[in-house]
């Protein structure tokens, strides 16, 4: 039995600003704080607190359209890749 990879020992607490589309095609825009992310598998997913929903999610990378950093202002085009630099 494989154990994915979990990034949860290291708290990344980004705020992104995310253009998401849900398992029904919908589209919205939120504001996520990350914890900790799965890299594993063909679909990473990023585990969060959505301020849209009050509550904490998960997301997979693939379906969300685009990110910002709401720290920065710096548009990312590639989520797993500067989610593993953090």
């Amino acid at each position: 039995m494989s154990t994915p990879l979990y990034r949860s020992d290291i708290r990344i607490n980004a705020r992104l600003k995310i253009l998401f589309i849900d398992r029904n095609g919908n589209e919205t825009e939120r504001v996520i704080v990350t914890q900790s992310v799965d890299l594993s598998g063909r679909d990473g997913t990023i585990y969060a607190f959505c301020t849209l929903r009050n509550g904490y999610r998960e997301f997979r990378i693939s379906q969300i359209k685009s990110c910002i950093d709401m720290s920065t202002g710096e548009m990312i085009s590639d989520i797993p890749n500067w989610l593993n630099s953090k």
